[in-house]
């Protein structure tokens, strides 16, 4: 995720004043050409970034996780015991979707 970060542009930056001076701390949300004034001031300035999107596999399995954790008519252990990897994936949103049929919250 670290390479991803670094190929992303900041949405704002953080500058702090320098050492020994009265402690400062202010926000940017434009880059030029107000982090160079700071920087050549001698501020410390760390670019700040948006968190990431998470993509729809991930946001997929925290759906079938927050489904897990909340069934109450079978344990999750029971299920997991009995059915893995793509299995388990199918019962789980095929349960999802029956919820969402019949109204109920996910």
């Amino acid at each position: 995720m670290t390479d991803n970060i670094k190929s992303l542009e900041p949405v704002a930056w953080e500058c702090s004043s320098p050492e020994g001076e009265k402690p400062a701390l202010a926000f940017l949300t434009s880059k030029k050409p107000t982090v160079e004034h700071y920087e050549n001031q001698g501020w410390r300035v760390l670019p700040l970034y948006a968190a990431p999107v998470a993509d729809s596999a991930m946001a997929k399995d925290a759906e079938r996780y927050r489904w897990l954790r909340n069934i109450k008519n079978m344990s999750a252990q029971e299920l997991v015991e009995m059915y893995h990897g793509k299995k388990l994936d199918d019962i789980i949103d095929a349960a999802i979707a029956a919820s969402a049929e019949k109204g109920d919250k996910a």
